[in-house]
């Protein structure tokens, strides 16, 4: 079977609510896929230049393309070591934005 579970990338306890969702429902998982990113949203736009970084737009950028995989895969491997699959399965697609 399948599920899709919503949850936020910047919040480790809506991570962990997520995977315990799933382990409640399913037992476990084969694959994991994430396919998260932000470029841009609300006030924080694509820098084009230095002078247009900003701290908010480094810490949501860095909160969701990096830090929320990362989290994902420290509340998701743990079921994925104990799939009968093999091997498992944990991706996460990323793209390159070109200007």
């Amino acid at each position: 079977g399948s599920m899709g579970v919503p949850c936020d990338l910047t919040s480790e306890e809506s991570i962990q609510a997520a995977a315990a969702a799933v382990k409640a429902e399913m037992g476990g998982v084969d694959v994991v896929f994430n396919a998260t990113g932000v470029l841009h949203s609300g006030t924080v736009k694509p820098e084009k230049a230095l002078r247009q970084l900003t701290v908010e737009g480094m810490e949501l950028n860095w909160r969701i393309n990096t830090l929320g995989p990362a989290l994902l895969a420290k509340h998701f491997v743990p079921m994925l070591v104990k799939s009968e699959r093999k091997p498992p399965v944990f991706a996460s697609l990323t793209a390159r934005v070109r200007y």
